[in-house]
């Protein structure tokens, strides 16, 4: 049997986690023991629950800090990867990318998947300069790994020239079937509003709170804001909607 670890910042309902949840869920437990290693602490109750029914092995880390995990908790991180006999290691994410690449197994294999252009993404959320560095590093430890996969077309074409060792895999989730049905006029909305839907977690790294300011600040009489979803700002956001955003 061969052991695998999923390495992710951390696990919820949304997301890369949702990739995360679909690929264990579709491996064959009797030929792979399945390790979750969460690095801080964002996760889900919930889905940690549902991921331990199904006889997955969870290593809840709860660093504060990335530096924090990089440099200290890298002790941490090799050690549960060497105790517990990892074969294979599937990343996830900026921090646990350059935590793989660090791990000292002779015979591991590192796996990582991409979940954006980092060449675009990172310089349009953490600036210019920074985004920049960031890309280097990231770009930099990716090389180390063994393989790297883009999950979709447009990542794969984004980064290749720049990544050699990527491959595209298509990597999806379950399909959900929604069975309500919903009307203008249940919701109240007008029969010429023009309506804008965001359909996703409500999360700081989600900005979910500074879209529904700019909502505010920028629509028209007739334009509506419908969000579905929830997270750990629900509450903030509810606070600040105005009559012109459904919930």
């Amino acid at each position: 049997m061969k052991s695998i670890a999923f390495v992710i910042n951390s696990i919820h309902p949304g997301g890369p986690s949702c990739v995360v949840r679909n690929i264990i869920k579709n491996l064959d437990h009797n030929k792979y023991k399945i390790f979750l290693i969460t690095l801080f602490a964002e996760n889900s109750a919930d889905v940690i629950n549902e991921l331990k029914d199904i006889g997955v092995t969870v290593f809840e880390c709860n660093f504060r800090r990335r530096m924090f995990a990089l440099t200290i908790g890298q002790y941490w991180f090799n050690k549960i990867i060497k105790t517990n006999n990892i074969e294979i290691v599937h990343s996830h994410g900026f921090v646990p990318d350059i935590m793989s690449a660090n791990i000292r197994t002779r015979g591991l294999v590192r796996i990582s998947t991409l979940h954006c252009n980092m060449y675009d993404d990172y310089p349009a959320w953490y600036g210019k300069l920074l985004g920049k560095i960031y890309v280097c590093v990231h770009q930099s430890y990716s090389t180390r790994l063994t393989k790297s996969a883009a999950v979709s077309e447009y990542v794969y074409h984004s980064v290749i020239d720049r990544l050699k060792n990527l491959v595209l895999v298509r990597n999806g989730i379950g399909r959900t079937v929604v069975q309500n049905k919903v009307t203008r006029y249940g919701l109240g909305l007008p029969d010429d509003a023009v309506v804008f839907i965001y359909a996703g977690q409500l999360r700081p790294l989600k900005n979910s709170v500074w879209m529904i300011e700019q909502f505010k600040k920028c629509h028209s009489d007739c334009e509506y804001l419908i969000i579905l979803g929830k997270g750990s700002d629900t509450d903030k956001c509810l606070a600040i909607m105005d009559k012109h955003i459904t919930y």
